[in-house]
């Protein structure tokens, strides 16, 4: 029954990483193929984080495995590396950012990440003229499907990258 479960859940990270790849390939050559906003965009700031985490001195590698819930591990000598999950916030109503705690699967609904699935949420800022991540540490989101989060209100602030050379 296990073996079967981790086929399926393998099966679904090599559905999602075609997506992706699709992503980049429609984006970088200009092509008409059809794929899901959400994979799009969530593809874009994967992409714009690695970059910025490269100019800031990081080493960035991605995950051999399609099923491993971070999007990326990266490494700051003397540091420890650090598992990432990239999430993409939104603009909310209450002029705040939104961002899912969770992961969403057709059929299955919200998914919650389990300790260890990776050490922090990188969520990236992108309100049409520039962009930014903030840092959670991922205790602080466990059990949560979304967070409605106002930089500066006790919160994380914007570009709170020393907080990756803490943990």
């Amino acid at each position: 029954m296990r073996g079967l479960r981790e086929k399926k859940e393998a099966t679904k990270g090599n559905t999602l990483e075609v997506d992706k790849l699709r992503a980049l390939l429609n984006t970088l050559e200009g092509g008409n193929e059809e794929v899901s906003k959400t994979v799009h965009l969530g593809l874009i700031s994967e992409l714009r984080f690695k970059v910025e985490a490269l100019e800031r001195g990081y080493e960035v590698y991605d995950p051999a495995s399609p099923v491993s819930k971070a999007d990326l591990v990266i490494r700051k000598a003397p540091h420890r590396p650090l598992l990432v999950q990239v999430k993409r916030a939104h603009q909310s109503p209450s002029s705040g950012w939104r961002f899912l705690c969770c992961s969403v699967h057709p059929g299955k609904g919200a998914v919650h990440y389990r300790r260890r699935d990776f050490d922090v949420y990188a969520i990236h800022v992108d309100d049409g003229e520039s962009h930014s991540f903030a840092f959670w540490p991922v205790a602080n989101l466990y059990g949560r499907q979304s967070l409605t989060w106002h930089p500066g209100r006790g919160n994380p602030a914007l570009n709170n990258w020393e907080l990756l050379e803490e943990e």
